[in-house]
């Protein structure tokens, strides 16, 4: 595996056999936009070209130290007819896998992995269903002209995750492991992404509280869920049809 270090651009690697995560990193000067951690990992280039060595440090190893739960890939034996691009609608045509991690009290996150995408079993005493333990955010991957895929600031949205838990009493996941795992599920869609004007790759990161119990409390069983679908434009003809009622 690998590691990169980008300021507020994920970028992602073209080889599907390479593992990788993601760490954080000091905002980057001048034309250093991107750096690759380890020389067994494919360049990756921004538009113009350039990739950077880097140094290794402390902090860097620290980070690596921290990546190290493997993702297990089980790949789809039959794969989606993609839309076409021009039809696309919001929320519709979901892609071929999914990434899951469970989280058990006394064992922490572990087991991530990417599956078929597909119905999930959840017993029907699950908190999820009775007392709404769930939280979800929403970002995207673009299509640059250059061909390369990028993923704007996700750490904001890990974050503000994080804090939904916090509020809801259901885990943290740590920002690696949620990366990781959004940048990995990208990778191995990547033809998913359009690459049409006003298009992306929508990202539906959840977390949900699995508990069989009708009892009040927290949840000791939690899984973190990745889903991506290509999307248009949530308004396709602008802000002009939107309607909305007001009352005092």
């Amino acid at each position: 595996g690998g590691s990169f270090c980008l300021p507020s651009f994920a970028v992602l690697s073209r080889n599907p056999r390479k593992k990788f995560c993601f760490c954080p990193a000091k905002p980057l000067r001048g034309a250093e936009k991107a750096v690759i951690m380890k020389s067994g990992l494919d360049p990756v280039l921004f538009p113009d070209g350039q990739s950077f060595p880097l140094r290794p440090g402390a902090g860097n190893r620290r980070i690596q130290e921290e990546c190290t739960m493997e993702i297990k890939i089980t790949r789809a034996a039959v794969l989606k007819e993609k839309p076409d691009s021009s039809t696309l609608v919001f929320g519709k045509a979901m892609t071929d896998h999914m990434f899951i991690v469970d989280y058990d009290a006394g064992q922490g996150w572990h087991d991530p992995r990417i599956v078929p995408y597909g119905p999930l079993q959840i017993d029907p005493a699950a908190k999820v269903l009775h007392y709404g333990e769930e939280i979800f955010e929403g970002l995207k991957a673009y299509r640059t002209a250059g061909g390369s895929i990028q993923l704007f600031r996700p750490r904001d949205n890990i974050d503000r995750m994080n804090k939904s838990a916090q509020r809801l009493c259901l885990p943290q996941i740590p920002e690696e492991l949620a990366l990781a795992g959004i940048t990995k599920l990208v990778e191995v869609e990547q033809d998913w992404v359009p690459h049409e004007k006003d298009t992306s790759l929508y990202i539906r990161p959840f977390m949900i509280g699995l508990d069989a119990a009708l009892g009040v409390h927290s949840s000791h069983h939690v899984q973190y869920i990745v889903v991506v679908c290509p999307v248009g434009a949530y308004y396709p003809e602008g802000l002009n049809p939107v309607k909305i009622y007001v009352e005092e």
